[in-house]
């Protein structure tokens, strides 16, 4: 519970436009959800990070981040919320210089898009 309550902390600070601190209340969450086998939590709390991160000009960081977060998505066949990532992967992709990339998970997270995930805006 203390860990949900810190990664909707960490959205909330990311909203105020308050990066760093949402980046420090989403640290390390991911590893609390993963010690409990919570697999989906996980991956929201290191997408919460990534956003945070990128906020933050980290675009590289991010980027590796978010990566974490759909390969997790993947394996637990939570398609919305991994499209929701392959098209932050997607931009961040096109942002550095890798357009093949960002051509390539865009079009994943179509095929893999089924709604519009709620309560995750970034």
């Amino acid at each position: 519970m203390a860990a949900e309550m810190a990664n909707n902390r960490s959205v909330a600070l990311l909203m105020a436009g308050k990066p760093q601190e949402a980046l420090d209340a989403a640290n390390k969450t991911n590893e609390i959800f993963s010690s409990c086998g919570d697999k989906k939590r996980e991956a929201i709390s290191l997408a919460n990070q990534a956003a945070a991160t990128q906020a933050l000009g980290q675009k590289i960081q991010a980027l590796e981040i978010y990566r974490q977060a759909s390969t997790l998505l993947h394996e637990t066949g939570n398609q919305d919320y991994r499209a929701y990532i392959l098209k932050k992967i997607s931009t961040l992709e096109l942002q550095l210089g890798m357009p093949y990339e960002a051509l390539a998970n865009a079009a994943i997270a179509v095929d893999n898009q089924v709604t519009q995930p709620s309560g995750i805006d970034y």
